[in-house]
């Protein structure tokens, strides 16, 4: 932000420590009751949830380095411009954090997952930035790719729809009956 504290612009640095509840539904598995899967090596997960985020932050003027303010640190520290000393994790600032992301999985082969994941964070303060302006919406986003690599040597269950257990049913009583009607 070009004219603020020295007239340089403020940059912000926060340290995070989260707990999380998360609930994660597999979509592909609920949109195969809907339609036939065409590719079974792509998986889609839509994830959502609720935390506890403690954090520290501390806000310096983005020219020259110098400290401005911060939330998390003990007092005294505007006096100094290094060595902050930051709270306790039952000291520091906490807040409830709302989860929601997307998450996908292709299976290069049995053992091995390409993965992709985006999350976005909500919670109902603002000073996970450093910088109060009472709009209580502050949120951020992870964005990530990696690997998965299974150690187990038993492979996964597929999971069957209802509606093919159903076809399958179908197909074997429908032979039982042609078989019975060959006299």
């Amino acid at each position: 932000y070009p004219g603020f504290y020295e007239g340089n612009g403020e940059y912000f640095i926060t340290n995070f420590k989260e707990l999380d509840f998360q609930v994660i539904l597999n979509l592909t598995n609920a949109l195969s009751l809907f339609t036939t899967p065409y590719n079974n090596k792509y998986s889609f997960y839509l994830k959502t949830g609720i935390g506890i985020n403690t954090f520290n932050s501390i806000n310096r003027n983005l020219g020259s380095g110098n400290y401005i303010y911060s939330y998390g640190y003990k007092e005294g520290v505007y006096l100094q411009n290094s060595n902050f000393e930051k709270l306790d994790l039952r000291s520091s600032p906490r807040e409830s954090t709302y989860i929601l992301g997307l998450f996908s999985k292709y299976e290069i082969n049995e053992k091995l997952s390409l993965i992709f994941d985006l999350t976005k964070r909500k919670a109902y303060t603002d000073l996970w930035d450093s910088h109060n302006n009472n709009a209580k919406d502050d949120n951020f986003n992870f964005y990530a790719v990696g690997f998965s690599y299974k150690i187990s040597s038993k492979p996964d269950d597929k999971w069957i729809t209802p509606l093919d257990e159903i076809q399958n049913s179908l197909n074997t009583t429908k032979a039982k009956i042609n078989w019975l009607n060959q006299d």
